[in-house]
């Protein structure tokens, strides 16, 4: 069975994440985020290593008050957010075909096991 293990007491959930992404990135892992700004609104978006795209928005109501180090912050924060659903998904995927290729192995191993003559 697949063992995984995931620090479910981090304090800041978020910027555990945040912490993993960049060093995933700091690895070398394909992790791309770009920016788009607008006035009072930034985009940010993080291609991962698979090819899909999240995309994280942030923005202020008024322009005297835009900060575009912040904005990119929590655009890209905002991604980070929504890949967690999708790691999930992906997660209790992985935990459901583990349980039918043990299951699948084991239906197999009783077919071929040698009954004993009682």
């Amino acid at each position: 069975m697949t063992e995984i293990a995931f620090h479910f007491n981090a304090p800041d959930k978020l910027a555990y994440a945040c912490r993993l992404l960049r060093k995933a990135v700091a690895s070398g892992a394909r992790v791309r985020h770009s920016l788009v700004m607008a006035n009072t609104f930034v985009g940010g978006q993080i291609t991962l290593e698979n090819g899909y795209t999240v995309l994280g928005q942030s923005s202020c109501v008024d322009i005297t008050n835009f900060d575009l180090d912040k904005g990119q912050k929590y655009s890209f924060d905002d991604a980070i957010r929504q890949i967690w659903p999708l790691e999930g998904y992906l997660l209790a995927e992985m935990m459901h075909l583990d349980r039918q290729l043990q299951a699948s192995i084991d239906a197999l191993n009783d077919e071929l096991a040698p009954s004993t003559p009682s």
